[in-house]
């Protein structure tokens, strides 16, 4: 016990030398060997921006996140898609308007005011008085044309009617291939804004790779790590 107390001594005050001399060696504010990663660096993508972008407009958030091959297979995309749009669009009243005039020269239609539902009934009666008759069978009594009044119509053969079928239904179907390539571009900008927030995502992390800063604190003369993962 008498050796062992005069080494304690001498221990406490190794450690009091050693830690005045830490303590005074360390500056008045902490300086971080390599902490440039805790402020947020200004100049990498926003995911979020750049999925909005893309949302409004494809490509243009592959154009933000500096994605460029991408941005010309979305724009290339869009483009195609609202030709086939449009085109789609411009063959429906093409076909559109031939039945319709198909039927003013083979069944005496008179189209002033005129709705679709009168266009689809007809092509399934030769005439005004054979629908009338049918729906009287079925006591829809409100699917009545009333005489007199412009409804009239009596297919001149029944040839003329199915040819009309034919235009009418062709018609149709350019309108839901329209319709359908609608979907096909919300489709697009939906890809897009997702591939846009992946890109800028992705250049975030290269901006800011992983680091590992040490840091020696003001107090104590501890050291401290600073770890931040991406």
């Amino acid at each position: 016990m008498k050796g062992l107390r005069p080494r304690i001594c001498l221990l406490t005050v190794f450690c009091l030398i050693f830690g005045t001399a830490w303590a005074q060696s360390i500056p008045a504010e902490p300086q971080p060997f390599d902490a440039g990663f805790l402020t947020k660096s200004e100049s990498a993508p926003s995911p979020a921006r750049a999925f909005f972008y893309s949302l409004l407009v494809p490509g243009l958030g592959q154009v933000y996140a500096g994605a460029g091959t991408m941005t010309r297979v979305f724009v290339a995309s869009e483009a195609a898609l609202w030709s086939l749009y449009f085109t789609f669009r411009t063959v429906g009243n093409w076909k559109e308007a031939d039945y319709k005039r198909f039927a003013v020269l083979h069944a005496g239609v008179d189209p002033e005011g005129k709705d679709r539902r009168y266009y689809v009934n007809l092509e399934h009666y030769d005439s005004m008085e054979a629908y009338n008759q049918a729906k009287l069978r079925q006591r829809n009594l409100n699917a009545v044309y009333p005489a007199h009044e412009g409804y009239e119509w009596e297919w001149d053969s029944r040839e003329s009617r199915l040819r009309y079928e034919s235009l009418r239904v062709s018609s149709d179907k350019a309108f839901n291939r329209a319709l359908l390539v609608t979907g096909a571009v919300v489709l697009n900008h939906l890809a897009s804004a997702i591939d846009a927030a992946r890109a800028a995502r992705k250049g975030r992390i290269e901006e800011n790779p992983l680091h590992m800063g040490v840091m020696p604190l003001a107090e104590g003369g501890w050291m401290g790590y600073v770890v931040k993962v991406f």
